[in-house]
């Protein structure tokens, strides 16, 4: 800022910015692709003294049983672990379908907070702004 002729911009003025949002949203797009990839891989993935890996003759998923859904659903479970179906497989799957749309959501927010930094810095040298979906195109993106 002070380079280009402009007020320094304050901490707290910074937390209002574009920018800051683009570096936050960035980060949490990652954070949260990691988490999503993470849930779907340990269902596979299998590491010998991780207390996170399933025991190695237990690779994959768990049987209805093991996992007390459908016909071996308890008083306790919740009731689409009960029922099958689409609703039973969803429920199962619910931890990893989150993970996935809030880092779809993480990367449409990053997205629009990056075409809005994008512009800004446009608009400071007189160039002309470009469409989300131009943003979404370009390198900078």
């Amino acid at each position: 800022m002070i380079a280009e002729n402009l007020h320094p911009v304050t901490f707290w003025g910074y937390l209002r910015t574009s920018d800051f949002a683009v570096d936050v949203t960035e980060n949490w797009q990652s954070e949260f692709l990691q988490f999503f990839l993470y849930v779907f891989g340990t269902v596979w993935l299998l590491q010998r003294g991780s207390p996170e890996s399933k025991v190695m003759h237990k690779a994959g998923t768990q049987s209805d049983e093991e996992q007390k859904v459908g016909r071996y659903a308890t008083e306790e479970s919740p009731r689409w672990a009960a029922v099958g179906g689409l609703r039973q497989s969803l429920y199962s799957r619910s931890l990893g379908i989150v993970m996935c749309l809030v880092f779809l959501l993480s990367w449409l927010a990053q997205s629009i907070t990056g075409s809005a930094a994008f512009n800004e810095r446009h608009l400071r040298t007189l160039q002309a702004p470009i469409s989300w979906g131009a943003y979404l195109g370009s390198a900078d993106f």
